[in-house]
């Protein structure tokens, strides 16, 4: 369910699971014995795509529906019951400090989710059920509009069963809950590049929308974003390689909205390709056969443009035209991390064999990097070393909460939700004792404007 959550968003519910880790989870799953309760798809070797496994929509309402019998109050004092094992699941979930092996998490990780597990997370339960009625309401619309089996009907859907999930995971901690405020505490689990997720999705998996409701009316309550973080630790990352910065350093400097209005697309659009292109996507070089093999890049870029291939060739081919310097460079620097890096900073331990860690400390198999193509070894090196510096100041920010006058109250991989200001000196602090130079943290609202509410981070 949870792999479910996180890829409905793209509007069909599916969830891609390769093979080999259904038969290492699951070594006794019959999938196939299950398919009046599941849709699954069609596999694509050539396309690097595995199976994608969802519940059937009719099957997921209804358990959804009976859950919206019962008042928050009513829930919350509910049994629940783990459908696996059919045992009774009421106590509040814990953050992991472990991963699966046993083995403790890196210590700056640990001391950040015990930061955060120890301190609730205020909420608004009316203003995020008044948000969730909204969504409801306009799915079904959708649905009297264009018919249940639409795409636009599961979109819509879909965005609905997301922040309701994120709202059933917070319910499911025992949250408190005095007058209009609710206040509960996070559970967290460490994911691969050091980055922690709440688990069960919680508001951290929220829309903005509904986090602008969760959070309306918290006094004090600030939403911290560490702007351009991934560009400025390339920058770091290139100038370490021997590598020229200064054409991500012009991007920079002019900003995301300037180069969109060059090339003629939306900024958004323009984020999502180039953190692509950062984390190692490749850009197209021909714009004559965009849907054979499509890659990163031109399925992004088609989902903007409805299919249409004349405007997707004309964004991607002034993309390229655009970034053609910054390209070039980040071309070199891709290159020398599988044929320089992992030979440079490798190291043996055990019968683990061969391993390069990030700078947070979690830590990534020689022989696994190795037995990928370079072009999906070069996006999962990328984000290992970039997501894992960003959490790594994250995490440290979290740390000096006390210290500093301010109380992180949730962890947004690339920012921090805290009670109180956050100083610049322990901005300064966690910059140095993270090694991100130039770390550059921005107060920012949720959403710039919400229907029926105001953000107190505006």
């Amino acid at each position: 369910m949870l792999l479910q959550r996180r890829e409905i968003e793209n509007g069909d519910g599916f969830a891609h699971v390769p093979d080999a880790t259904i038969r290492r989870e699951l070594p006794n799953a019959r999938w196939r014995d299950a398919l009046h309760l599941i849709d699954a798809t069609d596999y694509s070797k050539v396309h690097g795509r595995a199976r994608g496994f969802r519940v059937k929509p009719e099957v997921e309402q209804a358990f959804l529906e009976a859950a919206e019998t019962i008042s928050m109050a009513d829930y919350i004092e509910a049994d629940k019951v783990n459908l696996f094992s059919g045992r009774l699941a009421n106590r509040r979930l814990q953050s992991r400090y472990h991963d699966n092996s046993r083995n403790s998490e890196p210590r700056i990780i640990v001391e950040a989710m015990k930061v955060l597990s120890a301190n609730q997370v205020p909420f608004v339960p009316e203003a995020i059920e008044g948000h969730l009625q909204r969504l409801k309401q306009e799915s079904d619309e959708v649905g009297k509009v264009h018919g249940r089996d639409s795409d636009e009907y599961r979109a819509a859907y879909g965005r609905y069963l997301s922040d309701k999930y994120s709202y059933l995971s917070v319910l499911n901690q025992h949250p408190e809950v005095n007058g209009s405020v609710g206040a509960f505490h996070p559970a967290y689990i460490v994911r691969s590049t050091g980055r922690i997720h709440h688990i069960g999705g919680g508001l951290q998996s929220a829309s903005r929308l509904m986090k602008a409701a969760a959070y309306t009316g918290i006094d004090d309550l600030r939403n911290y974003d560490l702007e351009n973080s991934q560009s400025r630790l390339v920058i770091q990352y290139l100038e370490e390689a021997g590598l020229d910065p200064s054409p991500l350093e012009g991007y920079l400097e002019a900003g995301r909205d300037a180069y969109a209005g060059k090339i003629g697309i939306s900024p958004d659009l323009l984020k999502g390709l180039f953190l692509a292109m950062l984390m190692g996507a490749t850009v197209p070089k021909r714009f004559d056969r965009l849907t054979v093999r499509p890659g990163t890049f031109v399925r992004r870029t088609m989902l903007e443009y409805d299919n249409d291939e004349r405007r997707v060739r004309q964004a991607l081919e002034g993309f390229r035209e655009v970034f053609d310097s910054v390209i070039i460079q980040l071309s070199r620097w891709h290159k020398y991390l599988v044929e320089e890096w992992i030979a440079q900073h490798q190291e043996t331990r055990g019968r683990s064999g061969a391993t390069v860690s990030n700078a947070v400390g979690k830590k990534f198999s020689v022989a696994e990097l190795r037995a990928l193509e370079d072009f999906r070894a070069i996006p999962r090196l990328s984000a290992f070393l970039l997501q894992g510096h960003e959490a790594l100041f994250i995490h440290t920010l979290t740390t000096l909460g006390t210290m500093h006058g301010f109380t992180p109250v949730g962890n947004e991989h690339d920012g921090l939700i805290v009670l109180g200001e956050i100083p610049s000196e322990a901005i300064d602090a966690a910059s140095r004792l993270s090694g991100l130079r130039n770390a550059k943290l921005v107060e920012k609202p949720f959403i710039a404007e919400a229907p029926g509410f105001t953000s107190v981070a505006a």
